[in-house]
């Protein structure tokens, strides 16, 4: 297949990493970028990244994967103040795909530590993603989520999602069933301060329909955190058979040894 990207920066190996740093993308527009097969923005692979202050507009493949505006495999990267419109990225992919080998891991460039802040994400159509995290270290604050299909923000259940904090976040006119989607193989997760208005349920495969779903896998101890968040308007009446606001569970082999929830105001 044919890779399209706007911008390109560094290879996709842990020995290239060290070669390929401070990467500076700010400021730019990424209009129409489209293809057949894999397409992307701006990817990065290296260390110590900010893209800041860009607009992405139209970045899909019509196939809904391999299609991400922005994806790293970039340790230490910051990802601030960005607007997405129409980047149709799908399941285990996401208008931000925060990706690479964890931390100690050498088989591809590291991607942890990475803040992602302040960005504005808008879908209107198609199963679509705003913010993938397959990777552990991961800050995720004061951005606007609105109209996805599937996710506003989704760790993967293959590896990574260890110290993942989502905090300070709106949610809005979310079409999917879930609107923030935990599943990682790490430890400890932070849920606060975040505002969900309207979960409508309307597209997506998730069985359950709510705001916050957190499903610890593999064999690490963890903490879940769910505090202070405002959720408003689930939908009763959608595709999926179950409601849950709030749903944390342990799957097959994940240890929860603490939770939390607390001061949670929620009106569906």
């Amino acid at each position: 297949g044919v890779d399209t990207a706007g911008l390109w920066l560094g290879t996709n190996t842990y020995a290239s990493q060290n070669l390929m740093k401070k990467h500076i993308v700010v400021g730019n527009i990424f209009d129409t970028i489209t293809g057949t097969d894999e397409v992307h923005g701006v990817i990065s692979y290296g260390r110590e990244a900010i893209i800041a202050d860009n607009l992405f507009n139209t970045i899909n493949n019509g196939v809904l994967t391999d299609c991400e505006a922005v994806y790293t495999k970039c340790r230490w990267a910051s990802i601030v103040n960005n607007t997405f419109i129409a980047c149709d990225a799908g399941d285990n992919r996401g208008c931000i795909s925060v990706k690479g080998s964890l931390r100690g891991v050498t088989a591809n460039p590291q991607g942890y530590s990475v803040t992602v802040a302040n960005n504005r994400f808008y879908s209107t159509t198609g199963a679509t993603c705003g913010l993938f995290i397959e990777n552990d270290d991961v800050d995720v604050s004061g951005n606007l989520f609105e109209g996805f299909g599937l996710y506003a923000i989704k760790t993967s259940s293959v590896i990574g999602g260890a110290n993942i904090s989502i905090r300070d976040n709106t949610v809005r006119k979310h079409r999917g069933a879930v609107a923030i989607l935990s599943q990682g193989y790490g430890g400890n997760i932070a849920v606060v301060r975040n505002k969900i208005y309207e979960v409508l349920g309307t597209e997506g495969t998730n069985a359950v329909c709510g705001a916050i779903q957190i499903a610890v896998n593999g064999a690490n101890t963890s903490t879940v955190v769910i505090n202070d968040n405002i959720i408003t308007d689930i939908a009763t009446s959608a595709a999926p058979t179950t409601f849950r606001a709030l749903r944390i569970v342990s799957n097959s082999s994940g240890n929860i040894d603490v939770v939390e929830v607390s001061r949670n105001t929620i009106n569906v």
